[in-house]
């Protein structure tokens, strides 16, 4: 049967704005200041003098150089252009006397920009050279330096290689090394060899002739979705370039690859004349938090090196209310947990809560615990507010499924959810005595899962992949009444891939006997369900966004599922703005969402948009904590919450 777009009706719904006076919009301080820091990179200050390199930034300041003097511990700090806030590939060139960083910033829509960004100690100025290639450039995830000077960029998300001449000032596009895969990292051999390993969904080698232009793959190919092979590309300490593979062992040259019987030892870790080398200390809580180097001495001895900088705030991806009525929140990369007293205004950095690096994608509370999951590897963890924090047990080791700690740490690292789950999108606690993960899959994959973890057995179970073909689990929520989990589901899969499927939809689950009990679209082409409420009486809230994919149409839809069938919609992005995701919270009276743009409310039962507070200029950049009459959200760095009862 040929589906139909969903069209308003006569009176599907009616939005308005208030026509009593705006709320003031409190702000609530700023959670998180950390950066995301690459280094150390050792390099020479503008004396000549052995120094480090620290590239910083990721969040809402610009991106910027921390040049530290390994003798004396003086920091000195560089900042980027206002806009060009990311920039992790970086290296140091002798020939060039210069720090190069492939940098980006914002583009149009959902699209990257990619800079070069060029250091020179004796000006003591970062310099912006240029965009790497025709608007929208993409994000740079690779950097190299050639035998002959030349920096290679590789970039994402068109695998697409960019060579830079530092002596004419000039880039050159050098074309797609993949038609199909998205990311490319660049490495370059000193014998004049450039190859990149291709990735994320079909990892293979592209070897790049520079004096010829063209690039040809060579070597093994593994298959990321099916789980089948690995392919790695190396610089060794012969300073040349090795695949490591499935398939065995390869030296790479400008010709092809030849067949080698093992791997010359690794390239050695870089140090300083006197033999020491640095690394950034990275435990317990302290993890991320860039704040200190520990210097490595020839005899093993160890010293700290502390960190000075300052920076505008760390942007926030989630708030939640705990079970103790305060307030928790994880910041974006790198991921800092933080708590909020409502009442005091006090806020508190706990630092780490995980190993995983990136920020906590979703979280909800069960049996007084708050239970949250982050990306990388959806790995969950469980804090109790009655207890006091201790993260990271001195001598603490992972374990093959990521648990990490001791049992009486708090928060306690439980593991990984299952061993294809990467961006844990949404969490419900309690059905069936579980708490339920949705995710989007690893990158280069596929079809996300739908898993749970008991804490009574402490053990882990679902990891339900496929329960509609190549899509992901991505949204739910309870109904008591039939004792069911609604999820909803995205075309969408992880990181490096493009949709296979053209639509998905829903399904109930039953939490006791871990199964499906029905499914349906409720006569809609779904690209994918942004977010998921319980309405009462046995009906879900839902927003839906449509086909086609390109289009950005997101309507509200209040469902009856066991009856397939939409009860009232509106279109939310016309009314209220873009939707962001897992912002629903609800009361006995309303549903609470947010967009980019504006905090809104609906009455329970309907679909009657409320617009409590819009500003379009500087609105919400997440949300999802409703607490007494306020509903608290992110905005960039700023934790603001507006009065919404």
């Amino acid at each position: 049967m040929k589906r139909k777009p969903l069209k308003p009706s006569r009176r599907p719904g009616r939005s308005r704005v208030p026509e009593r006076p705006v709320p003031v919009v409190e702000e609530r301080g700023t959670p998180v200041q950390a950066v995301v820091a690459v280094g150390p990179v050792i390099g020479r200050d503008g004396k000549g003098n052995h120094c480090l390199y620290l590239t910083m930034g990721e969040g809402v300041g610009p991106l910027f150089i921390l040049q530290v003097d390994p003798r004396t511990g003086r920091c000195r700090q560089f900042s980027a252009a206002k806009g060009i806030s990311g920039g992790r590939p970086v290296c140091w060139s002798e020939r060039w006397n210069r720090l190069f960083v492939a940098a980006s910033g914002p583009g149009t829509g959902a699209e990257y920009e990619g800079y070069l960004l060029e250091f020179d100690p004796k000006k003591a100025r970062l310099t912006n050279r240029g965009r790497i290639g025709p608007s929208p450039s993409g994000f740079p995830c690779s950097i190299a330096e050639a035998a002959d000077g030349s920096i290679y960029v590789g970039t994402y998300p068109r695998c697409i290689l960019v060579r830079y001449r530092p002596d004419r000032r000039r880039f050159e596009s050098l074309g797609r090394m993949d038609e199909a895969d998205q990311y490319l990292y660049v490495q370059c051999g000193e014998d004049g060899t450039v190859a990149t390993l291709v990735k994320m969904a079909h990892p293979h080698v592209v070897v790049f002739d520079p004096k010829s232009g063209t690039h040809t793959p060579f070597g093994p190919e593994a298959d990321t979705d099916r789980q089948v092979g690995r392919v790695a590309l190396l610089k060794r300490a012969d300073g040349r370039l090795y695949i490591d593979s499935h398939e065995g062992c390869f030296r790479v040259h400008p010709a092809g690859v030849t067949a080698v019987d093992a791997l010359p030892p690794p390239m050695p870790p870089q140090t300083l004349p006197d033999g020491s080398r640095f690394q950034l200390c990275n435990e317990g809580s302290k993890r991320y938090t860039a704040r200190e180097l520990e210097r490595i001495h020839p005899d093993g001895k160890r010293t700290r090196v502390p960190l000075t900088w300052t920076y505008e705030g760390t942007e926030i991806y989630l708030v939640r209310t705990g079970p103790d009525r305060k307030l928790y929140g994880s910041s974006v990369l790198p991921l800092h947990f933080f708590e909020h007293n409502p009442v005091s205004g006090k806020t508190v950095d706990r630092g780490a809560c995980s190993t995983a690096s990136g920020e906590i994608y979703s979280m909800d509370s069960m049996d007084g615990k708050l239970y949250f999951c982050a990306y990388t590897h959806a790995i969950l963890g469980m804090y109790d507010p009655t207890r006091p924090w201790q993260f990271g047990s001195e001598g603490a080791r992972e374990d093959a499924n990521l648990r990490f700690g001791k049992p009486d740490d708090n928060p306690r690292q439980l593991g990984r959810i299952d061993s294809i789950a990467y961006r844990p999108r949404d969490m419900c606690a309690g059905p069936g005595g579980k708490v339920w993960v949705a995710s989007v899959p690893d990158y280069g994959m596929w079809a996300g899962t739908l898993s749970w973890y008991d804490p009574k057995r402490d053990t882990f179970g679902g990891a339900h992949r496929n329960i509609y073909p190549d899509c992901s689990a991505y949204t739910m929520t309870y109904l008591p009444e039939l004792d069911r989990l609604a999820v909803g589901f995205s075309i969408y899969g992880g990181s490096g891939t493009s949709p296979r499927a053209e639509r998905t939809g829903f399904v109930l689950w039953d939490p006791v006997q871990d199964r499906e009990t029905w499914r349906g679209d409720c006569g809609l082409e779904i690209v994918g369900v942004m977010d998921m409420e319980y309405a009462g009486d046995g009906l879900v809230y839902a927003i839906v966004h449509t086909r086609p994919a390109h289009v950005l149409i997101a309507h509200l839809l209040l469902l009856d599922l066991p009856r397939n069938r939409v009860v009232k919609h509106v279109r939310l992005d016309t009314a209220a703005g873009w939707p962001l995701e897992v912002s629903f919270q609800r009361d006995d009276r309303f549903l609470y969402g947010a967009t980019r743009e504006s905090i809104y409310r609906v009455p329970l039962g309907t679909v009657d948009l409320d617009v409590v507070w819009r500003n379009r200029k500087d609105g919400p950049s997440c949300g999802g904590a409703l607490l007494g009459k306020h509903y608290y959200f992110g905005s960039l760095h700023r934790l603001r919450r507006a009065r919404v009862r």
